[in-house]
């Protein structure tokens, strides 16, 4: 499955939706320059949403991405009931009667997706919604060590059609987790699901005491030959069909001018080996 013919787009980028430093400017932008423009809709009103899509619409005739969060929280989790309010209350808002993904978001440990996947869980909600024509598939998200891993079991208990879950070199140096991101990555090509990665840009967690520059709970590559070799080595892996940016206003073209401009997958590799502080934003998550 490819995210380019999925979704219309240009490039396999999905620009990171950022609620509270972002609007629709961004989000045309994104859409316009050839990538999926993302408008983050979680701390909008109805009416300033319907505003922010209301500019969209006369800026853009290209694909773009509305988003929402339906969480599976490990405390207070979303039963079925709620979360097919939720997904109503989300058409309602957006003002149509379809949407084509809806993804569960955060889902990436076997708690999690136990929560998700029960007889009253959210994802009944979810299938609900695809068998009256609500939505056009219902896809699955997740961060952390145990995400691959998650993933896979995901979609032994259903099948979903879109898996996004962490990919970059430093993870991939972890004996354990590259043998479950490829276990993962062979029963995605055994069902055609679509598998987009993220933590590209990721470099590390932020240091104790150090001064955060940009709006990522992690800290990010932030020049354009590190992200460039990021992008490069994660898309040289063919069985990802698309990356989302990291959620940060500065570096959207700093991503689309990676896809534009690859390198080898050796040479990104070696340029983000030299970077000793290089590490895996799973260590301390601040979640």
């Amino acid at each position: 499955m490819n995210l380019q013919q999925l979704l219309g787009t240009e490039l396999p980028i999905v620009q990171a939706p950022m609620a509270g430093v972002q609007l629709s400017a961004l989000a045309i932008a994104a859409s316009n320059a050839g990538s999926l423009g993302s408008l983050p809709c979680a701390m909008l009103t109805p009416e300033a949403m319907r505003k922010e899509l209301d500019a969209i619409r006369a800026a853009t005739r290209k694909p773009y991405n509305v988003n929402f969060f339906c969480h599976t929280p490990s405390a207070g989790s979303v039963d079925r009931e709620s979360a097919w309010r939720e997904i109503n209350a989300s058409l309602e808002r957006l003002q149509t009667d379809r949407v084509d993904l809806i993804q569960l978001h955060a889902v990436g440990d076997l708690g999690e997706l136990d929560l998700a996947t029960a007889a009253d869980g959210a994802l009944s909600a979810a299938t609900r919604a695809l068998d009256e024509g609500l939505v056009g598939a219902v896809g699955i998200t997740g961060h952390g060590w145990t995400a691959p891993a998650t993933h896979l079991e995901a979609l032994r208990r259903y099948p979903f059609a879109t898996v996004l879950t962490p990919l970059n070199p430093v993870l991939w140096r972890d004996d354990a987790y590259r043998a479950d991101y490829q276990a993962l990555v062979d029963e995605v090509r055994r069902q055609d699901a679509g598998l987009m990665t993220i933590k590209t840009g990721s470099r590390r967690n932020w240091p104790e005491g150090a001064e955060k520059t940009h709006t990522t709970w992690y800290e990010p590559f932030d020049e354009q030959d590190r992200i460039t070799a990021a992008v490069s080595w994660v898309l040289s892996h063919d069985e990802v069909t698309g990356i989302p940016t990291a959620g940060d206003v500065s570096l959207l073209r700093l991503f689309l001018e990676a896809e534009r401009n690859r390198v080898s997958p050796a040479d990104g590799e070696a340029s983000l080996s030299s970077d000793t502080d290089y590490a895996s934003p799973f260590v301390a998550m601040p979640f």
